[in-house]
């Protein structure tokens, strides 16, 4: 696939992360082109588990996941779904001051905004639909477009080629305790305090008032009734409420102070969440519906991440930052770089073992052993599906059908407990999911597609063409580097220096050495400084591949630790920026570096470290 030059981009380098973990799929056949390449583009970087995020069961852990569009950031994900945002008619969309909010959403079905709605930029993967005299007062981001009704606008650009994927994905555990303590009820006018820890239920009725304060409170249920009221005592922090199995608000939520909540709902459940009561916090709800319903005062503020979301007519939605940056969460990229295949093991089980690793540290701590074990086996056989797709073995109807039928096997047990439990009681000496004595059509050849009962299923499902999926995979950046198979990650580079002066900049970090011989590395570089004046940027963001590495010229202390880096003027994006810069009195920045080989596996971040600024180009550096 493509390879990384000059000018790589962020963009690139976070795609570079999935690797060959993504798994490329087309879609279904009858559909327009573009709609298969928009689905293909969705579902090829879509990461190699297909594990809805763990419910949080006593004395376990589960993990809480948010996925935010690339380029929207953490910072300003405010309301996003996962599949799927309907605002009904006169829905409005805003943040503190009235300006507009920016919505998001990352999976089918479609954003749609009713009749007379008003929203901020939208962030969409699936198509966005405006009825009747609906506006985005901002920028829609959307690879499938707009579909606009009468009289409906857009006041800024459709970008259709905005590079939405990979996700970030941010992930935080949550661990609760073995026990869970009595049920919590507060009658009918009356109140209460109650001290964080496990509750079977809470239930606040009519009239009544109960204080929470700082700290977690781990609940299977909570009920909160009409003109009842949550008051929060956040003199210490935050209040975090996770709840197991479902929670109803028809309430009100108030702190001590009269300042606004600091509250973090998180919900592991899968029933709908109807709000049906003034609330402010961030509610988190991945495996359920969350909706915004339209009774008096029809007002809800905070931030909003959960499967789906939608907003009854009339409805004012207000954006603020969410707690999401305070909970201590990692993004799984980051994670996931961490996990090492086991070089002593033979294939395929060592790159099984590192799937299994990824599910139970990265993606799904908690996961049942079962689960994990045959996870594991369907996503190593989906990798291996897609490297041999870009090794181009295999074609699109192939690759599709592989990964629908790893898909289709995990699926058909995670439903039925007994088809688990024979898999990993049994043995499935040809690896096709079916174990013995259930498989009548023994040693199969690997990666082949199956029926129920282990027999090979010739059927092939139809597929966009090849030219489409590569096509879109270039855009993507996608890597695939054939001598950097079995590699490990890069070893972290460590920044070494930074020096120039305005228009003509250098900086050198320490080489990464543990590659094979033709692996292509590419070095991703952070610059942070609080000197500049507020017209310029505070934080820069260069990227290199290790051709672009040029020799130092000697009298460049400390040049020979590693490849020296130069930035012209004239170079692109931030590149050229940080170029321009003038340190002409002196400036002092930070710098992290970061390194990914050439089928995406990254190192962690080097650094940061300080530098002051000052000229070291005397004699230019040249190509080796």
């Amino acid at each position: 696939m493509t390879a990384l030059n000059q000018g790589v981009s962020r963009g690139h380098l976070g795609r570079a992360a999935i690797g060959l973990a993504a798994v490329l799929c087309a879609c279904s056949a009858g559909r327009k082109q573009e709609e298969e390449a928009s689905e293909s583009r969705r579902q090829a970087i879509t990461p190699a588990t297909d594990l809805t995020i763990t419910r949080c069961q006593p004395g376990g852990k589960c993990v809480f996941t948010v996925g935010i569009p690339q380029g929207l950031g953490v910072q300003n994900a405010r309301f996003v779904a996962q599949s799927g945002i309907t605002l009904a008619d006169r829905v409005r969309v805003i943040n503190p001051g009235n300006s507009p909010g920016t919505i998001a959403n990352n999976g089918s079905p479609e954003v749609n905004i009713g009749v007379e709605g008003r929203t901020g930029d939208v962030w969409s993967l699936p198509r966005v639909v405006l009825r009747d005299r609906a506006q985005v007062q901002g920028t829609v981001r959307s690879p499938a477009g707009v579909v606009l009704g009468p009289d409906a606008s857009v006041t800024g650009q459709v970008l259709r080629d905005a590079e939405l994927l990979p996700l970030e994905i941010r992930s935080w555990f949550v661990s609760p305790p073995k026990t869970f303590g009595n049920g919590f009820t507060l009658l009918p006018d009356k109140t209460a305090n109650l001290a964080p820890g496990a509750y079977n239920t809470i239930t606040v009725n009519s009239r009544s008032t109960l204080t929470l304060s700082s700290g977690t409170y781990y609940v299977k249920t909570v009920a909160i009734e009409p003109n009842a009221t949550l008051r929060l005592n956040q003199a210490n922090g935050p209040v975090f409420i996770y709840i197991q199995d479902s929670i109803t608000h028809r309430g009100s939520i108030t702190t001590t102070t009269g300042a606004l909540p600091n509250l973090l709902l998180g919900y592991s459940g899968t029933a709908p969440f109807y709000v049906e009561g003034r609330l402010h916090a961030t509610v988190v709800a991945p495996n359920a519906q969350v909706s915004l319903r339209s009774t008096a005062p029809a007002e809800y503020s905070g931030s909003f991440f959960a499967k789906q979301l939608d907003a009854q007519p009339g409805v004012v939605i207000t954006l603020y930052p969410s707690l999401l940056p305070t909970v201590g969460g990692t993004n799984r990229q980051d994670c996931a770089a961490k996990i090492q295949p086991n070089p002593a093991l033979p294939e395929p089980l060592r790159t099984i073992q590192a799937q299994l690793d990824l599910l139970t540290t990265c993606a799904a701590p908690g996961i049942p052993d079962c689960a994990a074990k045959m996870t594991a086996v369907a996503n190593a056989d989906r990798r291996a599906a897609a490297q041999q797709y870009l090794a181009k073995t295999i074609g699109t109807s192939q690759h599709l059908a592989i990964a629908r039928d790893r898909t289709r096997k995990v699926h058909r047990a995670r439903k039925n407990p007994a088809i688990e439990a024979a898999y990993c009681n049994g043995r499935d000496p040809d690896g096709d999911l079916i174990p013995e004595p259930q498989d009548q059509c023994a040693n199969t050849p690997p990666l082949t597609p199956t029926n129920d009962v282990g027999c090979p299923n010739g059927s092939a499902p139809k597929a966009p063409p090849r030219v489409l999926v590569d096509a879109l995979l270039d855009r993507m950046g996608v890597l695939y580097d054939k001598p950097c198979e079995g590699a490990p990650a890069p070893t972290t580079p460590l920044p070494v220096l930074m020096c120039g002066t305005s228009g003509n900049k250098g900086l050198v970090v320490t080489r990464v050495t543990n590659q094979p011989a033709g692996c292509a590395v590419y070095y991703e570089i952070q610059i942070a400084t609080d000197q500049l004046n507020p017209a310029e940027p505070r934080s820069f963001y260069l990227a290199y591949s290790s051709a672009e590495a040029l020799l130092p010229s000697p009298d460049i202390a400390g040049a020979e630790q590693g490849p020296f880096f130069r930035q012209r003027d004239t170079d692109p994006v931030d590149r050229g920026r940080w170029a321009r810069v003038d340190n002409s009195n002196g400036i002092t920045v930070t710098m992290s570096a970061r390194a990914t080989n050439g089928n995406g596996l990254q190192s962690s971040w080097g650094g940061p470290t300080t530098f002051d600024v000052s000229p070291c180009l005397a004699t230019p550096p040249q190509q080796p």
